[in-house]
């Protein structure tokens, strides 16, 4: 079986936004050979949502709740934005893998983690 280059690699893209339709940012990742898991397509605020209702056990439909469910959701959707500023994108992803494919010598665990610090977002 031939194994895939980083160009060659096709990227799935997922689009994350709230339920109004405010844009919070992409994710891309790799579907993995033989792996059957596709993510859940659902927004930020639909699992938000869920998580606060389910696990957290707050009711957006409560008048006893509602106010602190929908303080969470918002706490959710900051911490959504916030990471997703911090995160690299595709094009930064795919550059840095690139170099180090064509670097056979940073390869190294030691060589590929300082590379990283250096060029990481700060």
């Amino acid at each position: 079986m031939k194994q895939e280059t980083i160009e060659e690699a096709k990227f799935v893209t997922v689009k994350i936004e709230s339920a109004t339709g405010e844009d919070l940012g992409k994710v891309s990742y790799i579907p993995l050979p033989n792996v059957d898991y596709v993510p859940k397509e659902e927004t930020l605020e639909e699992a938000g949502k869920d998580y606060i209702e389910n696990t957290m056990k707050f009711s957006f439909d409560s008048l006893d709740t509602k106010t602190q469910a929908n303080r969470m959701l918002k706490c959710v959707e900051f911490g959504a934005k916030w990471q997703a500023e911090r995160s690299y994108n595709e094009e930064e992803m795919i550059a840095f893998g690139e170099f180090i494919f064509k670097h056979t010598l940073l390869t190294h665990s030691k060589g590929v983690k300082n590379l990283f610090e250096q060029f990481k977002k700060k």
